[in-house]
């Protein structure tokens, strides 16, 4: 009696758990990366809530300003995290279509995440990620209008009020792009990303 599965290549084996390992990996960080924004959304919403629902009076400015501060930060940080979150959802994409170019070698119809990746270039569909990170910095750019207005019934002075804010964003601006500031940021790529190129060469 022979058993089921003699015919079963070791080999090819390995190479559909690893498929399906990745797909399952990028299905829990999409839940996560879901999950994170989701949190950030409600957060900065309270804030928005609880700034407009004070009373503005003498005893409340270092409050405001307080929300206001906390706001911009909260709203940086889910910029970046933002960015984090969709830089490895690439990454694990690519994961993927690598695996399904290996596997599926004769029929693209098979190959699920490289066709929906075809079909929305096709199709030329919004980019969501486009559109939210368009969105949060809406939202930064208002709290930096805020923290303007309350520095501004704090010292009465037109240009206070718009120096630092544009200060603030400048700042924003460089730890954001340049790559000597951001770097303390960034994920330890080293050991967690996966490169394709490495895996062409197995």
């Amino acid at each position: 009696m022979t058993q089921g599965n003699s015919n079963v290549n070791p080999k090819q084996s390995a190479e559909d758990d690893a498929y399906e390992k990745a797909i399952t990996a990028y299905q829990f960080h999409v839940e996560r990366y879901n999950t994170w924004m989701n949190y950030y959304s409600i957060f900065v919403g309270a804030l928005f809530l609880a700034y407009y629902s004070i009373k503005p009076d003498s005893n409340s400015e270092f409050i405001l300003s307080v929300i206001t501060i906390v706001g911009l930060i909260s709203s940086a940080c889910w910029l970046a995290s933002f960015k984090g979150y969709y830089s490895w959802l690439l990454s694990w994409t690519q994961v993927i279509q690598f695996h399904e170019k290996r596997i599926i070698d004769n029929d693209d119809k098979l190959r699920v995440y490289t066709l929906i990746s075809k079909n929305i270039l096709e199709q030329n569909g919004f980019s969501t990620q486009k559109i939210t990170r368009a969105f949060i910095n809406v939202i930064i750019l208002a709290w930096l209008v805020l923290i303007g207005f309350e520095l501004y019934k704090i010292n009465n002075n037109q240009c206070v009020s718009i120096f630092v804010p544009i200060v603030i964003a400048l700042i924003l601006i460089c730890l954001f792009n340049i790559p000597a500031w951001k770097k303390c940021l960034f994920s330890n790529i080293d050991s967690k990303f996966v490169d394709i190129k490495d895996l062409e060469a197995h």
